[in-house]
């Protein structure tokens, strides 16, 4: 039987399928806040100096960021899926449901956006995944030669929310910065994704002429 609009917009706005990812996005968000902890019980109520941080610091600050980083490359996921969805929908409807062609304008549609850079929000979770899984294919100063094509469009992404060649958690809080106003919160990565896809599904809902189960 072919897809029909109606049941791609239900997909789009299925919130039981959030759950299963919301589940582990707190569960990431409780081991940042825990290997947090471990680092602040070891510098001790006065804290310590990056400087003068010992490697047993290093490695758990560094644990941080993979953390930060796995939750990045799950709200990724999120995004393929709606990409994948956007597109079967204007597949069916080219001519009204006004989408726009290609994934990066499509990240951008009824998105939020950063103040700073003017980047969406879907689209500042894409730049934090592809950092934390292609950075080490860039170059050394990689804020410099600014690289090509793709890796270019990243890179520059990547500059405007604040990254730079550095320690892989300073990057990511600096993603996360840009998603969230206290800088911590990982679930907001996810967050912002399920908002994105809840305004995309009311949006198309009223553009397409559907009715929205939600509003039933």
């Amino acid at each position: 039987m072919p897809t029909s609009l109606a049941y791609l917009l239900d997909k789009l706005n299925d919130r039981f399928s959030y759950f299963p990812i919301q589940s582990v996005s707190r569960s990431l968000q409780a081991l940042v806040e825990n290997t947090d902890e471990d680092l602040l019980n070891r510098m001790g109520s006065y804290g310590a100096s990056r400087k003068y941080w010992d490697v047993p610091n290093e490695i758990i600050h560094e644990e941080i960021g993979l953390l930060i980083g796995a939750n990045f490359v799950l709200g990724q996921a999120m995004i393929t899926q709606t990409v994948s969805i956007l597109n079967k929908i204007r597949e069916l409807a080219p001519q009204t449901c006004e989408l726009p062609n290609g994934k990066g304008q499509i990240l951008s549609f009824q998105a939020s956006k950063h103040m700073g850079s003017g980047l969406s929000h879907p689209c500042i979770v894409d730049l934090g995944a592809n950092y934390f899984k292609h950075h080490s294919e860039w170059p050394e100063q990689w804020t410099q030669s600014g690289g090509s094509g793709l890796q270019g469009k990243t890179i520059q992404g990547c500059v405007a929310i604040g990254m730079s060649p550095r320690e892989v958690t300073d990057n990511m809080f600096a993603a996360l910065q840009a998603l969230s106003a206290d800088g911590k919160n990982v679930k907001a990565i996810q967050g912002s994704i399920e908002f994105w896809r809840n305004g995309l599904a009311k949006h198309l809902y009223a553009k397409l002429e559907i009715a929205d189960p939600s509003t039933l």
